[in-house]
């Protein structure tokens, strides 16, 4: 297994197709999507899909697919089972009934060449993978709120100080489903922030590590702007409707892979929430 490097280059993801993905009214945003009126296109979503995949493989990126459910509508959003760590995955615990049974169908199909370190269980526990977000290889932001908790937060922090890891808890608004959506680390010191929506004690922690921020704003935030998936800190997939920060990126000499995604937004995740990472070179 290689250990996360953050700004070393993915190598390989855990993806799962959306061929039952189903809307859930579960969220402010998620019920935002849902009002405009129109049904989830669901063919639409699975070649949305294809293009990802298809981008993930024009960057040299190892694709591991697990097999969609029925009973299962959310598995499209793999990032949200856990996080790979140096000591191998955290597996969650998903705080919506409907997506119960996810992190033991991952821990079954992982399980043989990852090892799983630890599988939150606890009933007093929940905690989901788009709450937390690598700052760098020594610092993690972990987001509290609608999604995972501060009994979770707590263990966590705990657990991983164990290997050099420090959690830094951010308090959220709930009506943001995970922290991925107001806060995310693109490159070596380039992030991406709404910082109307996060505690200012914690942008000032990012400010102070010397990050160049690219601000965006609460509804922007709504429509997954900071939700992208970082290659390899220089490569990173966008969405085509998120240009002002397409720009910022461009400008600061990123990569930027451009996919036109409205199903999959409307769903609940963008591309971020798209891939659990598995491996990095």
């Amino acid at each position: 297994m290689h250990s996360p490097r953050q700004f070393g280059r993915i190598k390989k993801v855990l993806i799962c197709k959306p061929t039952h993905l189903a809307q859930q009214a579960v969220d402010d945003t998620a019920r935002m999507f849902m009002q405009l009126g129109d049904e989830l296109d669901l063919a639409q979503a699975n070649r949305e899909h294809e293009r990802f995949i298809g981008a993930l493989l024009d960057c040299l990126v190892e694709v591991q697919e697990i097999a969609a459910l029925r009973w299962l509508p959310h598995q499209v959003y793999t990032r949200d089972l856990g996080v790979m760590t140096s000591e191998g995955l955290i597996l969650g615990k998903f705080k919506e009934s409907f997506r119960d049974g996810e992190s033991d169908l991952a821990s079954k199909v992982l399980s043989d060449h990852y090892p799983i370190w630890e599988h939150i269980k606890s009933e007093d526990m929940f905690f989901e993978g788009g709450d937390f977000i690598y700052i760098d290889n020594q610092h993690v932001a972990l987001g509290v709120g609608s999604r995972t908790n501060w009994a979770a937060a707590r263990h966590l922090q705990e657990r991983c100080r164990s290997v050099g890891l420090k959690i830094i808890p951010v308090s959220m608004d709930a009506k943001f489903v995970h922290l991925d959506m107001l806060f995310n680390v693109v490159a070596e010191r380039i992030c991406v922030l709404c910082p109307e929506k996060l505690p200012q004690e914690f942008v000032d922690i990012i400010a102070d590590m010397h990050f160049e921020m690219i601000r965006i704003s609460p509804s922007q935030a709504r429509t997954f702007g900071a939700n992208l998936l970082s290659i390899d800190g220089i490569r990173v997939i966008s969405t085509k409707h998120n240009s002002e920060v397409n720009e910022a990126l461009h400008n600061l000499g990123m990569e930027v892979i451009v996919l036109e995604i409205k199903e999959l937004l409307r769903g609940g995740g963008g591309p971020h929430c798209l891939a659990l990472p598995l491996e990095w070179i």
